[in-house]
């Protein structure tokens, strides 16, 4: 998990404010722990052996999801995009929380595969795919409450 101090928010982040692709908008700390606490609950869901494989995948990717719409609310903005919007709140990543490129490659997998099964239905998804989405998302998780911790703490203290 590489972290990067940079000025907040990132210059990237600015720059897809510019054209029109991230929009400003402030966050509060209800929407900020509502999508940790929906991110826990399904990723303790994905790490459940006992279910199968594809609602394991499905649910490791919701929580990737909503840590990544997290990050993205910490920073004060929302997509702008309907379509592609679930793609660029994952590639706002590294410069939202600073996550690693290993760790945004992996993501960046789950989303194609999770387009997949979703929309076709035709994809099989092995074991293995899922236990790394897992612990991706253990990382990202990882991420982003460091992140808050540091910039944002005002977003996931006890109380507004």
């Amino acid at each position: 998990m590489k972290m990067r101090s940079t000025a907040w928010p990132s210059q990237q982040l600015k720059n897809l404010e510019r054209i029109g692709t991230l929009v400003p908008e402030p966050t509060s700390h209800a929407e900020v722990r509502r999508l940790l606490d929906l991110a826990q609950a399904s990723l303790s869901g994905a790490r459940t052996t006992s279910l199968a494989v594809e609602p394991r995948f499905l649910l490791a990717y919701s929580a990737a999801h909503h840590l990544a719409l997290a990050a993205l609310r910490a920073n004060d903005y929302r997509t702008a995009a309907r379509e592609g919007h679930r793609m660029l709140v994952f590639q706002t990543l590294p410069n939202t929380v600073g996550l690693d490129v290993g760790v945004s490659r992996t993501l960046d997998r789950a989303h194609r595969k999770r387009n997949e099964l979703e929309y076709t239905g035709a994809v099989d998804v092995p074991a293995s795919e899922t236990e790394d989405l897992i612990v991706a998302v253990g990382k990202l998780q990882k991420s982003v409450e460091a992140w808050l911790s540091t910039n944002r703490p005002e977003l996931i203290e006890a109380g507004e």
